[in-house]
């Protein structure tokens, strides 16, 4: 049996069964004619209706935590079926959470492997090194290591805070006594400086 996709989202959906479809990815539901016979192309990806899609999910699945909620209290519901979709809702806001993230990565590496012109050759300075007048040498991406980012190795300058010892953390708990965050202009004019970003 040929694989089948969904013309909303383009994930396969499930050929068992009859002759209707549903896609558990999105929550389209139509019949097998209306499927997809091909895979989308890497250009049909669109970040933002996903994350869209993601978000009408999780909203439904609160909407049935509330329903849930108030026929429990008027005793039409157990305490157990009460529980399991509150885990289910806990776990889509994990899979919501992880799914932003790992769009957020998708974008970021699809601007940083950007293909050159056909037949241009670019020689271009190492990721995260201060351009030399071209904005367009992609950033230096730092990413969280349980919650915290050390200060790079390879950024000679240091920030000094509260003390004569150099900041050992950019986010996290300093050797200075702080803990330093992301929105604070230090750290966001250093990151602009290095040509750097965080994810």
């Amino acid at each position: 049996m040929l694989p089948e996709f969904c013309p909303k989202c383009g994930m396969p959906v499930d050929t068992d069964g009859d002759e209707t479809r549903l896609c558990e990815h999105c929550g389209w539901f139509g019949g097998n004619t209306e499927t997809k016979r091909d895979p989308p192309r890497n250009g049909e990806f669109n970040a933002v209706r996903a994350m869209l899609q993601t978000l009408a999910l999780h909203r439904e699945l609160c909407r049935n935590e509330l329903y849930m909620e108030s026929l429990h209290k008027r005793k039409m519901a157990s305490a157990a079926d009460l529980r399991q979709i509150k885990v289910q809702c806990r776990r889509s806001t994990q899979e919501m959470v992880n799914t932003f993230i790992s769009l957020a990565r998708v974008l970021a590496n699809a601007q940083l492997e950007t293909p050159a012109e056909s037949g241009q050759v670019i020689d271009t300075p190492a990721r995260g090194t201060p351009p030399a007048g071209d904005s367009n040498v992609p950033p230096l991406v730092l990413r969280y290591e349980n919650g915290l980012i050390p200060w790079p190795d390879g950024w000679t300058d240091r920030h000094y805070n509260a003390c004569n010892e150099p900041c050992d953390m950019l986010i996290g708990p300093c050797c200075c006594g702080a803990w330093h965050h992301a929105e604070e202009p230090w750290v966001r004019e250093t990151l602009a400086r290095h040509n750097a970003m965080i994810l």
